[in-house]
């Protein structure tokens, strides 16, 4: 499964490189490294995530991983809840880290908007991490992202990015 977690944002860089924003494309393979599929390897054990673990073969350690399942994997009420537990988690980590970050999972303009609130935010150390240019958003990634970056705001202290 990671290996779909993977050939999905490569979709996505690719998509972004065919929309001729090259720039772009670099800055997604540098935050697909380093905070996407970044693994927490000591995250809390969940007996719902173990259950979906068998079923869709990943860990739940990853960003990547969470947002693939978490937007595709059509949960119930028991997943959507240790789904939003484990989300939350994440981001904790990386705020504990000192990289808290802040997430755009679409849009048309998510690698432009995160690259300009990069250049001019710095409240806490935020970083702002475009998953890329796509036109479709769907309803599950946005609560994927609000669920993340609420966390992220709530442990910087901060109502807003804007």
């Amino acid at each position: 499964m990671k290996i779909l977690t993977t050939i999905k944002l490569w979709i996505i860089a690719i998509s972004v490189s065919g929309q001729d924003l090259k720039s772009d494309t670099t800055a997604f393979q540098r935050n697909l490294d380093r905070f996407i599929n970044r693994e927490f390897s000591t995250l809390t054990p969940d007996t719902t995530l173990s259950r979906l673990k068998s079923k869709y073969g990943v860990n739940f350690n990853t960003l990547g991983e969470c947002f693939l399942i978490f937007t595709k994997g059509n949960l119930d009420e028991r997943g959507v809840a240790s789904m939003t537990v484990r989300i939350r988690e994440i981001a904790r980590r990386f705020f504990d880290e000192g990289t808290p970050i802040y997430l755009s999972v679409g849009g048309s303009q998510s690698a432009e908007w995160t690259a300009k609130q990069n250049e001019k935010n710095k409240r806490g150390n935020l970083i702002f991490v475009s998953f890329g240019n796509y036109c479709v958003v769907e309803k599950n990634d946005t609560e994927f992202e609000t669920l993340f970056n609420r966390k992220t705001l709530e442990l910087l202290g901060i109502e807003s990015v804007e």
